[in-house]
């Protein structure tokens, strides 16, 4: 088991898109308590279905997606 966290990473994903395919049921993974963190059993992060789940989040990433996954500032409208 790895935690949602190393998941996420493994998939280059962010967290919350890893636990959206959880909570659809798309990546099998369960917690110990209620709001505790999730694992993930190692073997399902091979399966197609995850694949195909991930693959569909990738490409749903904006286009200037890179110029922006390493920007450090926040840039707020009007300013």
């Amino acid at each position: 088991m790895i935690s949602l966290a190393k998941a996420a990473v493994h998939f280059g994903i962010c967290v919350g898109s890893a636990k959206s395919l959880v909570l659809k049921g798309i990546l099998p993974a369960t917690q110990a308590i209620k709001d505790s963190q999730w694992l993930v059993p190692v073997d399902t992060l091979s399966s197609e279905a995850v694949r195909i789940a991930v693959q569909r989040v990738i490409e749903r990433r904006p286009k200037n997606y890179i110029d922006y996954q390493y920007d450090k500032m926040i840039r707020l409208p009007g300013i």
